[in-house]
């Protein structure tokens, strides 16, 4: 993916999740949540998933 390309992808998930707060779905960022996305990323990288390409750097 080129680098303009990234750079589309995440000006577009930028302005879902404006949407998504808007409309009152976002959720609040907790020592919790990132206990739980740490969880869930560890799990996806040990069961060979291919990585989200929204956390790739």
């Amino acid at each position: 993916m080129s680098e303009q390309q990234r750079a589309a992808a995440w000006q577009a998930a930028m302005a879902a999740g404006g949407v998504q707060l808007e409309l009152g779905e976002g959720v609040n960022y907790t020592a919790a949540t990132l206990v739980e996305i740490t969880r869930v990323a560890r799990e996806d990288m040990h069961s060979g998933k291919p990585m989200d390409p929204d956390v790739l750097p």
